[in-house]
């Protein structure tokens, strides 16, 4: 296939030329076509920038070439309502709209993808990211208690868990020993998974763990390629990498979580205020990304119908619920995961809720006689 590409992004016309079954990419200014017709005309899919043609002038730009199958790349396209008006022109002059905020090595792979028929295989763990709808709303405690058992019944599996909260380091539930993600802020860029792990602190249940941001002025800091190489070192390393992405869907952190992920989990109380949030969320998110997929799992639940209740009104499938754990400011106050002892509820909620996980990312669980001893001290059987 011959591309045409109406923009001046050099990384993306070569991403767009490393495809495979791209013969040729023509890249040229919009004030330039005139000029080359004859290479416009040699390609088989058009691509235009709206840094070159803005979106009013989209439909009669596109006009000569309505044999043709034309992209349109909303990139400066900053709201929910302003990329609706742009897909809703799009839909009009026949031109596929992609979504904003992509980077040149995601747009190429959604074109290869959409018009080259590509599989696409991922080489590496699995991310499943968890997004809390409030801040407090338990992200943190749920992301490290997942990890810890996910370690201890899964022993032949490498788990990670990554910091990516812009707001706070998550610190609080261990003795950390290990870097925060803000001080790998210079030196992102010549990462390699194994100078990764040598950054994180590794807790005695065996999973690894990189705190997220602990300096405030850095929080808007974090460049795509940056969060995108972290947690591709992060998938080079683990089995399964567990992000901790906080509540600020707004922060580029939260969202290179969300978009590389495997899988997805909205964590949320069901408080009014927690479900309000979600909507607005949710906004942002399909402004984003408007074509993922997103679990809820209901924290601090009373009661197992709860859960399907709080999924119905988000508009989530729902992967089960966690019951409040009484004494939860005192494990962090001492420095240390949940405690379950007291809690055989919480624990056999916890139990089903890894088992789903094991199962999603096709993971190995050893032998019940492996580890049940420390299940039933754990729900004091």
């Amino acid at each position: 296939m011959n591309i045409g590409f109406i923009g001046r992004d050099d990384q993306l016309r070569e991403q767009l030329q490393a495809l495979q079954g791209v013969k040729a990419v023509y890249a040229l200014q919009a004030d330039q076509r005139e000029e080359y017709t004859n290479l416009i005309d040699l390609s088989e899919l058009l691509i235009i920038s709206d840094r070159e043609v803005p979106s009013y002038e989209l439909e009669a730009w596109v006009k000569p070439y309505a044999g043709k199958k034309l992209v349109y790349l909303a990139s400066y396209q900053a709201d929910a309502a302003a990329y609706g008006d742009v897909e809703l022109i799009g839909r009009r002059a026949g031109v596929d709209v992609l979504p904003p905020k992509r980077t040149a090595d995601q747009i190429a792979l959604e074109i290869g993808r959409r018009y080259l028929l590509h599989t696409i295989t991922e080489q590496g763990g699995k991310i499943l990211t968890m997004v809390g709808t409030l801040g407090g709303s338990g992200v943190t405690a749920t992301a490290l208690k997942l990890a810890e058992q996910l370690a201890l019944t899964s022993r032949q599996v490498k788990v990670g868990v990554i910091g990516f909260n812009c707001c706070t380091p998550g610190d609080a539930f261990m003795v950390y020993k290990g870097s925060y993600l803000n001080e790998l802020h210079t030196q992102v860029d010549i990462l390699s998974a194994g100078e990764l792990i040598r950054h994180m602190h590794q807790h005695e249940s065996g999973f690894w763990y990189l705190a997220g941001n602990a300096d405030l002025t850095k929080k808007y800091r974090y460049p795509t390629a940056a969060a995108q190489h972290i947690l591709a070192c992060a998938k080079q390393a683990f089995d399964v990498v567990v992000v901790d992405a906080g509540s600020s869907v707004d922060n580029n952190l939260c969202l290179q979580a969300v978009m590389m992920a495997d899988m997805r989990i909205v964590l949320t109380t069901s408080q009014p205020s927690a479900l309000a949030q979600w909507q607005r969320q949710r906004d942002v998110l399909q402004l984003i990304a408007p074509d993922l997929s997103y679990m809820m799992l209901l924290n601090h639940g009373r009661r197992a119908g709860e859960a399907k209740e709080v999924a119905d009104g988000m508009r989530l499938p729902s992967i089960g619920w966690l019951p409040h754990v009484e004494g939860a400011w005192q494990c962090e106050g001492e420095r240390r995961l949940l405690a379950t002892s007291d809690s055989a509820k919480y624990a056999q909620q916890l139990k089903q809720f890894v088992a789903l996980i094991q199962q999603r990312f096709e993971l190995t669980a050893d032998e019940p006689a492996k580890w049940k001893g420390w299940f039933r001290k754990a729900v004091r059987v």
